[in-house]
């Protein structure tokens, strides 16, 4: 292991961030077919592009030239609320480490990073949703079960043939 490498994600890194994004998704989902992963593969290429510094900002950890962590930021821009007088919030999405690099405190750097940053841009909190591996990081970085007196639902839409 080389010296670690840790910075905000450029346009350069659009292989990297899509990589990271599938290394992600396979630590969560398991494997995807072939045709679910070209379709995420060509819709991540436009995204990261059109987002990336925008709404979007990701932080990289490198091992020489090889990413081998990510986080990303999403900035959403709402109405005003009691909660959220400015109406700008953050998301952590994304936060992912290599197997062989894991527990040794690279994505709690990275989500510092990220924190960092959505302070700066006026976040009024950052929100995130913790598998069971990472809530404890999560909870010695600060962040606390979220409460609400809402409940979560969400409507899906059928896929469009």
């Amino acid at each position: 292991m080389e010296k670690l490498i840790f910075r905000q994600a450029g346009t350069d890194d659009i292989d990297n961030l899509v990589q990271l994004r599938f290394e992600y998704v396979k630590a969560d989902y398991g494997d995807i077919d072939a045709e679910t992963e070209s379709t995420l593969r060509a819709q991540l290429n436009e995204y990261f592009p059109a987002h990336l510094g925008k709404d979007i900002f990701s932080f990289l950890c490198f091992d020489g030239e090889k990413a081998v962590s990510m986080v990303i930021l999403y900035i959403m821009d709402k109405p005003a609320f009691v909660t959220t007088p400015s109406g700008r919030t953050g998301t952590l999405l994304s936060v992912v480490t290599l197997p062989e690099y894991r527990r040794k405190g690279i994505a709690g750097k990275l989500v510092k990073m990220a924190l960092e940053k959505a302070k700066q841009l006026g976040a009024e909190f950052v929100e995130l949703q913790a598998t069971a591996d990472g809530a404890p990081l999560y909870k010695k970085i600060g962040f606390n079960d979220k409460e609400s007196h809402y409940t979560p639902m969400i409507y899906k839409f059928e896929r469009l043939e």
